[in-house]
């Protein structure tokens, strides 16, 4: 943006006609007060106006998500997007060539934590494939040690998720627990 001047002068009473030769990349300019004749001065008064005509969608990658479970996104703090499963996202609203996109985690999925990365940019002319956002759960578990071969017994954690155990070894809760979360 700003001043132009073209570098062949031209005489005095010389025809002039200023055009767009090329489009930018996802922008329409065009020319207003583009032609006329020199007449004794410099023109100064050509003005190119370009406007943004192309779209483009952000989107990427959700992984970890364990099943059963939702994660809701946001984009620009608007343009909620809720994901079911792993795999592509896109978001709904495309947005003009050069404007910020910023991703983040609106709705945690209960028992996960989800984090982005690549998830802040300005849009440069092509569709945002590379914002990643991974979830993870964290589990409770521990050893069973001492139970004879013909008892169970039943654990639970946080009132629910209970577990029935026939031999002793390694157990693991099913639920999964969002970082920072108490278990009991």
């Amino acid at each position: 943006n700003g001043g132009f001047t073209f570098s062949t002068p031209l005489l005095n009473g010389s025809p002039y006609s200023v055009t767009v030769f090329a489009q930018p990349p996802g922008q329409n300019c065009t020319v207003t007060n583009g032609s006329g004749s020199l007449a004794g001065a410099n023109v100064t008064n050509v003005v190119v106006s370009c406007t943004q005509t192309a779209s483009y969608t952000i989107g990427g990658t959700l992984s970890g998500l364990q099943g059963g479970k939702s994660v809701v996104l946001q984009n620009n703090l608007g343009d909620n997007l809720t994901l079911n499963s792993d795999g592509g996202f896109t978001f709904s609203t495309p947005l003009l060539n050069g404007s910020p996109y910023s991703v983040t985690v609106l709705t945690q999925p209960s028992g996960e934590t989800c984090t982005v990365t690549n998830g802040t940019g300005s849009l440069a002319g092509a569709n945002v494939t590379s914002v990643n956002v991974t979830c993870i759960g964290y589990t409770v578990g521990g050893t069973l040690v001492g139970l004879n071969s013909d008892e169970s017994v039943v654990l639970q954690n946080n009132l629910g998720d209970n577990l029935s155990l026939t031999s002793n070894g390694v157990f693991t809760f099913s639920a999964t627990l969002a970082n920072g979360s108490p278990y009991s």
